[in-house]
């Protein structure tokens, strides 16, 4: 399974690469939008798995959105930034398989 994470890793930031820059303003312009109020709706717990370190998204964000959404799980990693899932994919395997 962790391999088959990795790949699937590595061919997704391939894949957004060979997009161009278009994929990564698409990506802003997401975090607009807020989706608390669909997130309070969801019969399923979430965990929200965030870089202490992060400064393409504040951290604060994701209490904030913890905050709002009471079944929110948060995991945040104290030495990871915002590409927490290259530098820090063990923990966050370890996190998912948990949730499940």
């Amino acid at each position: 399974a962790v391999i088959e994470a990795v790949n699937a890793t590595g061919y997704g930031l391939t894949f957004g690469l060979r997009q161009g820059p278009e994929v990564y303003c698409r990506e802003f312009a997401q975090m607009q939008f807020d989706l608390t109020q669909e997130a309070r709706a969801l019969a399923c717990p979430l965990t929200l798995i965030y870089g202490a370190q992060d400064r393409i998204v504040p951290p604060v964000l994701a209490r904030r959105f913890a905050e709002a959404v009471p079944q929110t799980r948060m995991i945040e990693l104290a030495d990871a930034g915002h590409y927490l899932f290259y530098s820090h994919w063990r923990a966050m395997l370890d996190a998912v398989a948990d949730a499940a």
